[in-house]
């Protein structure tokens, strides 16, 4: 019996060296990512071709990497499993999945996004070559209407650059900067000059650096974006500008040359407009006008921004300069005239050398004003703080008209400037920033900024009637491009009766641009209306950072549309337009097998979504239904660019349905795909119940992250998904979660149920933490808080329901699966294990010893072999679960509590505090006066509606 067991012990020895030898050898194999982690998006555009950036050196001959390449959306990209290149076919954005046969690498993913010069999918700008091509392309691509976007800076080495467009041909579409920045742009002929020469109503330059800019010759207008805007120039900084202009009668700005009304028909129809931007380090010596912001305003608008100009040089044929403004006049327009603004701007003049032959006139914020005064013509001076270093200027040069200086204040030092108090009447929350007695207001970054309405009475634009509103909505309808704000002032009723509503913007080539706004306290009404066929949505295409719809009630409708992107109040909100305070109430809507984007909001949003409410108290049940393929499900947006705060959807019922198999629904109660900010936002109980063949993600905030953040929300919404398809994830906050966070966030109240489910994120590539999961949880692999985690999980608690609902189910009490280099940190679970399967008290992961696990062979080849780390967690009451069982380790990386000891009735909390080292301002412990009572977490998210039982 000795020498068979010494035989036993021999043969798993050699078994062991031999296994061990062979996996070896084989770990000499390595496949890795080339793309760093904080980016991992490619930027293809329509019709490129980019190899797989996927390095195997010493390949196995069994593994299998090329063959296991998915794309999530296969008709953005395509790809070539013999050239291992991927090619772009339409606009759009596809998540793609590389999964090795090899377990110890991957799964590999990365974002492509694939631009086709619309506003949605702008071409992608990644070098100097690209910027060159700028309205240089073939019939249908890289035109002067199409949209573009920086993906990195760009570098023109002084090289001669060549201002894109012309005056015959100017610049009609969108430049989003990204936040990057163009550097060392030279230019030293040409009339119209700039990186732009002209810009058309329609154009908008956003969010970009213009840094080491260099002028030199003779120039009709010339500014570093632009030598003539009639369009949009927003949140642009110009950064060392050194400009030389020998021409006389010539329009220079820093910005722009001339900035110039744009009207139609003798009627007016746009500002041209700066904003949010500023210039610094300024260097000029021109003829004609010079401006810090623009050389000529005629009728149009300077608002929320500064200059710093560090020297002026006057030559003999220089006429006025002006810390912001050259010349400023207003603009007739037929028999009217429109009056031209400069609005909350500051200036720093240094140096201004006189020329004894000049008869240039010299104001702090304009050289010369000239208006007609009407009612409509005034120009306006509003909220300006100058300071002179060097000669004593006026506030305007020369002025023949008749403007009101009364709002500009020269301040004799920097000092003052440091001050917020100061800037009376200045937006610090959402426009502009300072850093107290040590540095003047600056702009916060793009990404942060709430454009303002202007606050400017102009005739014609108010509302206070439903014939006033009919009116302007058909005049809208037919020219949705005309950038004006309307306000209501009087609570307004429309109800059609059941009539169809026509889509004000259907085109997303002519989107709306013009303003709805209800003053405080007033609501717009609309109710008992239908959209069918192409009426797709209200409002339609919504662009513009200027461009906001407030106060808007709908109420009563029914959509029954086919489209690709349906939704009750707007297709889409491009180039960050905001709708806030709008609410939906008994919408009813049913679609058909083309659409890919639904929700009962917003189609997708590039915008801001603040404060919007699905139903708002109102009881009848909304019912979204679909029978779709794939398609991307929100309650009140279907897919986020941007941002979604302050949103509210109850009482809502979604009812996708599709027999295919290869059909993708990706649900969220609040939004669908999330690839930026998802912000104080609830599900109280839209649910999601449905028997689905295809493959689904569906989360109680959202549904399928991309990136970004979830911050303070939570979910009470039902989620049912078939268990037995093992294509269904559901995660209770969020089912898939890219390179993204996920704080201060909960789901409470209601169940879960999928073959895959977790409490907070089924999948997680996402920091996690402050969150909790008081729900219950129904599966085949359960994981109380998070299923796989592959990053952190940290200071965040179960106090749910899980349960396993076939005898080959995986429950356990905080995360399924630790893959290598995942920490679970700080957490507790004091969860109620119910069902089939086998319960782990905290994960089944790594050197849990189970059976199929022990034998040799499929022990190494176990993805759990090399193990995440779980260290200060809390086990209360795990009863009849499984606890981990550590092969290695010195310590399991939990402590085992009493449900006494958890609700502080023995050893007050000890066990958390001491023991385990929870962070007590991250947590509360209140045992209740004696009652007892668990730890929870004192900055997550807060029911308003138990705050207000309470």
């Amino acid at each position: 019996m000795k020498k068979f067991l010494m035989y036993v012990i021999v043969l798993v020895v050699m078994l062991f060296v031999g296994y061990t030898t062979y996996y070896f050898v084989r770990n000499n194999e390595n496949i890795y990512l080339t793309l760093a982690e904080e980016d991992r998006t490619i930027y293809m555009n329509v019709d490129e071709s980019y190899d797989l950036p996927i390095v195997w050196t010493k390949p196995y001959s069994s593994t299998k990497v090329y063959e296991n390449v998915t794309i999530d959306n296969e008709g953005v990209v395509t790809f070539d499993v013999t050239s291992k290149k991927f090619v772009a076919k339409t606009g759009g954005t596809c998540r793609v999945t590389v999964t090795p046969s090899n377990t110890r690498f991957g799964p590999f993913m990365f974002t492509i996004a694939v631009g086709d010069g619309t506003v949605t999918n702008p071409y992608f700008l990644r070098t100097e070559e690209d910027l060159k091509q700028v309205g240089k392309g073939s019939a249908e691509k890289w035109q002067l209407t199409n949209s573009y976007k920086l993906t990195s800076d760009i570098d023109l080495r002084r090289e001669e650059f060549a201002p894109i467009g012309s005056q015959a041909t100017p610049f009609s579409g969108t430049f989003d900067g990204n936040g990057h920045a163009i550097s060392n742009m030279t230019i030293t002929s040409g009339s119209d000059v700039g990186l732009f020469a002209v810009l058309s109503p329609s154009a908008v330059v956003e969010n970009l650096t213009l840094s080491k800019v260099i002028f030199s010759g003779e120039f009709d207008n010339v500014g570093a974006v632009a030598g003539i805007c009639r369009g949009t120039v927003r949140s642009v900084r110009v950064e060392n500008l050194s400009l030389s202009n020998t021409k006389a009668n010539s329009n220079n700005g820093s910005l722009v040359g001339s900035l110039l009304n744009y009207s139609s028909n003798g009627e007016f129809v746009s500002f041209g407009y700066v904003e949010m931007s500023c210039a610094t380090a300024v260097n000029a010596q021109t003829a004609g006008v010079f401006g810090g912001i623009a050389g000529k305003s005629t009728g149009s608008v300077v608002y929320n921004c500064y200059t710093d100009i560090k020297s002026y040089t006057q030559n003999e044929n220089s006429t006025a300069f002006g810390g912001l403004v050259g010349s400023m006049s207003n603009a007739e327009n037929t028999s009217t005239y429109m009056f031209a603004v400069i609005k909350n701007c500051y200036t720093l003049i240094g140096t201004v050398n006189l020329s004894q032959d000049a008869t240039a006139v010299l104001g702090t914020v304009a050289g010369t004003n000239s208006d007609v005064t009407t009612e409509t013509s005034s120009n306006k001076f509003i909220g300006i703080y100058t300071h002179t270093t060097g000669n004593a200027l006026g506030v305007i040069g020369t002025d023949s008209g008749n403007a009101d200086v009364s709002d500009v204040f020269e301040k004799s030092n920097t000092a003052e400037l440091q001050k917020q108090a100061t800037y009376v009447g200045y937006n610090f929350k959402d426009v502009w920033t300072i850093e107290e007695d040590a540095s003047m207001a600056d702009l916060l970054p793009y990404d942060e900024v709430i454009s303002q309405p202007l606050g400017i009475y102009i005739p014609g634009q108010a509302i206070t009637n439903l014939n006033d509103l009919q009116d302007v909505i058909t005049g809208v309808t037919n020219n949705p491009g005309c950038g004006k704000t309307f306000e209501i002032e009087n609570n307004i009723v429309w109800d059609l009766d059941g009539a169809e509503w026509h889509t004000i913007a259907p085109q997303e080539t002519n989107p709306l641009t013009a303003s709805f706004i209800c003053k405080d306290d007033v609501t717009v009404t609309i109710k008992n209306f239908r959209l069918t066929n192409q009426n797709n949505s209200v409002f339609g295409y919504i662009s513009g950072q200027n461009t906001q719809i407030k106060g808007f009630i709908f109420e009563n409708v029914t959509v029954n549309s086919n489209e690709e992107v349906v939704a009750v109040v707007a297709t889409a909100l491009l180039n960050n337009a905001t709708l806030d305070s709008i609410q939906v109430k008994n919408a009813n809507m049913s679609t058909g097998a083309d659409n890919r984007y639904l929700a009962v909001v917003v189609g997708k949003n590039n915008g801001k979504v603040i404060n919007a409410k699905v139903n708002d108290g109102v009881f009848d049940q909304n019912t979204v239904a679909s029978e779709s393929q794939s398609l991307i499900l929100g309650g009140i947006v279907a897919y986020n660019a941007k941002l979604v705060e302050g949103c509210t959807i109850e009482m809502c019922n979604f009812e996708p349905s599709t027999t295919s198999t290869s059909a993708t629904l990706k649900f969220g109660g609040v939004v669908g795909v999330n690839a930026s900010i998802v912000r104080t936002s609830q599900n109280y109980d839209a649910s999601l119940s449905l028997t689905y063949y295809g493959e689904a993600y569906a989360g109680g905030v959202v549904g399928y992250m991309e990136g970004g953040s979830i911050i303070k929300c939570f979910s009470e919404g039902l989620i049912s998904l078939p268990y037995t398809n093992s294509r269904t994830y559901v995660g209770g906050v969020v089912a898939y979660a890219g390179v993204s966070s996920i704080t201060q966030s909960y789901y409470a109240n209601q169940t879960l149920q999928a073959c895959n489910v977790a409490g907070v994120v089924q999948t997680s590539y996402a920091n996690v933490s402050q969150c909790y999961f008081q729900g219950e949880a129904k599966g085949i692999r359960v994981g109380g808080l998070v299923g796989i985690n592959n990053k952190t999980l940290t200071n965040s608690y179960v106090l749910g329901i899980l349960e396993g609902m076939q005898s080959n189910a995986n429950v356990s009490g905080i995360a399924s699966w630790l893959p290598k280099e995942s920490l679970v940190d700080h957490c507790f679970s004091s969860a109620t294990f119910k069902g089939y399967g086998t319960h782990h008290a905290e994960t089944e992961s790594e050197f849990r010893a189970n059976a199929v696990e022990t034998t040799v062979g499929s022990w190494f080849d176990s993805k759990y072999a090399e193990s995440g780390e779980l260290r200060n967690c809390i086990i209360v009451n795990y009863g009849n679960a499984n606890v981990k069982v550590t092969m290695f380790a010195s310590r399991p990386g939990w402590i085992d509590c009493s449900d006494a000891q958890a609700k502080g009735l023995e050893g007050s909390y000890s066990v958390f505090t001491n023991s385990a080292g929870f962070d007590q301002d991250l947590w509360t412990f209140d045992n209740h006066e004696g009652l007892g009572g668990y730890p929870t977490l004192t900055y997550v998210a807060v029911n308003p509606h138990t705050v207000e039982e309470d």
